[in-house]
């Protein structure tokens, strides 16, 4: 038993030690994204329901993301805070007449999400979302998915539509709590979208948990996303790094690096071969990805 203690101890002592390797700040490029628009929307302190912890966050590291890495210009790349399911709206339209012709919109949402009634969808959830919105359905206080890709699909300039969503659907939330607490949610659909120049990226499938990470004061999902586009992605598939960060690629780092950090992490994963072949980043100023014996220290720590 002393034996056991002692390998015990030096085991948490040593992955004690290991820290994540850091996604802020972002890397300075000299990169221009003329075309892009970027709508980066951190929903965090919620009138009625539990805060989203590290929104606000995750919002801030992915606008830093698109202006210092992707040369986007402020006008460009638009963060906004705790905003209504009407607001969010009202910034998705936006977004049609500012990306350039033959650029990419670019969505990031941190905060909550919803079934939409009888699981037909799933559903953003603006901050004056109530419970009764969660347990019968996201309709007032929630803008569906499919409506997010159709208000997007609207754009007549972009070539291509990128929605990353940081929010479980009816699973546990970041806290790891429930939002309807007691109550049956039912189990959302996972809905095909006709615009072949849509891909919509989800940090978790069916009920499964849209965790934070604490050690970095981030939603999982979004420090990994933050990762793989900051080069940790590269090579993923292949073992071969050649300056390019597909979907795929980025998609499959967060995925399996979030399992071998311990967690629980069911992302969505673009099955569409177009969409997988897109390049997300490239260039001289990728990182390396954190070493096999550093996701395992973490996850011991963890």
């Amino acid at each position: 038993i002393a034996l056991a203690v002692f390998l015990l101890s030096t085991t948490c002592w040593e992955a004690a030690g290991a820290e994540p390797p850091a996604v802020d700040p972002a890397l300075h490029t000299a990169n221009r994204a003329a075309r892009d628009y970027a709508i980066i929307i951190g929903n965090e302190s919620y009138r009625a329901l539990p805060h989203a912890p590290y929104a606000l966050s995750d919002a801030a590291s992915f606008r830093e993301y698109f202006r210092r890495t992707r040369g986007m210009s402020r006008y460009r790349s638009r963060q906004i805070s705790n905003r209504t399911a009407r607001q969010i709206r009202s910034e998705l339209r936006r977004a049609l007449y500012r990306v350039g012709r033959g650029g990419t919109i670019w969505l990031v949402f941190a905060g909550h999400g919803s079934s939409t009634p009888g699981g037909m969808d799933r559903a953003i959830l603006g901050v004056d979302a109530i419970i009764e919105d969660v347990v019968d359905g996201a309709v007032d206080g929630g803008v569906p998915l499919t409506e997010v890709a159709d208000i997007l699909s609207n754009s007549t300039k972009a070539d291509r539509i990128i929605v990353m969503v940081d929010a479980a659907f009816g699973g546990p939330t970041r806290d790891g709590l429930q939002l309807a607490e007691g109550e049956t949610v039912p189990v959302p659909a996972t809905n095909t979208y006709k615009d072949e120049r849509l891909t919509l990226w989800t940090a978790a499938t069916g009920l499964s948990r849209a965790g934070a990470y604490k050690p970095v004061d981030h939603g999982l999902f979004s420090y990994l996303v933050l990762g793989a586009l900051r080069g940790w992605a590269d090579g993923e598939i292949t073992g071969e790094r050649d300056g390019d960060i597909t979907l795929a690629e980025a998609q499959h780092f967060v995925h399996w690096t979030g399992r071998q950090l311990g967690r629980t992490i069911r992302p969505s994963m673009e099955r569409r071969e177009g969409p997988q072949a897109w390049v997300l980043d490239q260039g001289a100023h990728l990182e390396s990805p954190p070493s096999g014996e550093l996701i395992h220290a973490l996850a011991l720590a963890d």
